[in-house]
């Protein structure tokens, strides 16, 4: 059946809802509790460079690359069980950074019978809490506090590839395993081994994995 307005007609690609929180444990604070706002950026300063190079003819662009940094900022309310406390004492201790690594867990809420899409892990490396602040306005009394943490590298990870390289390694392994064991585990003696040894040392098997 034709549309109504004669506008090309479209397929339903899916639907997703907000229910749940996407920050997991910090330090073992609670930080997606009463959450409001998360915004993360993360850049890379690239210079260009020309060449003056011969008339008439075409020149060179170069682009170099300078340091990357990142910037979050989370505001939340604070009301029950909003214990911030422990991650600014935590966070702020710039002797701290090189430990103080922040995990966001972004995993889509995709409805049922839509295509599915992968959650991804992002990973804030050397964090060092740099801002805070706080407001109330008179009218609901709500206090608000926002964060402020730079940091100095990103990692993003897909969690289902992730988890099955992890299965796909363990599997191998686990096949390795068994090839040497087929070989040596039935009265075989392994080379270089005196005769009547008792196969492969399994603890020896998992160290050389």
């Amino acid at each position: 059946m034709a549309d109504l307005f004669t506008r090309t007609e479209v397929d339903f690609g899916g639907a997703m809802h907000a229910q749940n929180g996407i920050v997991g444990m910090v330090g073992g604070v609670q930080l997606g509790i009463l959450l409001q706002n998360l915004q993360l950026q993360y850049s890379q300063q690239v210079t260009r460079l020309y060449e003056l190079g011969t008339a008439g003819q075409r020149t060179r662009v170069y682009y170099v690359s300078g340091r990357a940094q990142g910037q979050l900022t989370a505001a939340h309310v604070i009301g029950p069980g909003s214990v911030l406390v422990p991650f600014y004492q935590s966070f702020s201790d710039v002797c701290n950074a090189g430990s103080n690594n922040l995990t966001l867990n972004v995993a889509p809420n995709i409805c049922a019978g839509s295509t599915q899409a992968s959650p991804t892990s992002w990973t804030c490396k050397f964090c060092v809490l740099i801002q805070v602040g706080m407001s109330v306005a008179a009218q609901d009394f709500v206090i608000n506090e926002s964060s402020t943490i730079m940091f100095s590298g990103l990692d993003v990870t897909s969690i289902i590839t992730a988890t099955a390289a992890a299965a796909a390694a363990a599997a191998a392994v686990s096949g390795l395993a068994g090839s040497l064991l087929g070989l040596f585990g039935n009265g075989g003696t392994p080379p270089g081994l005196p005769v009547g040894g008792q196969g492969v040392n399994p603890v020896i098997l998992q160290g050389a994995v």
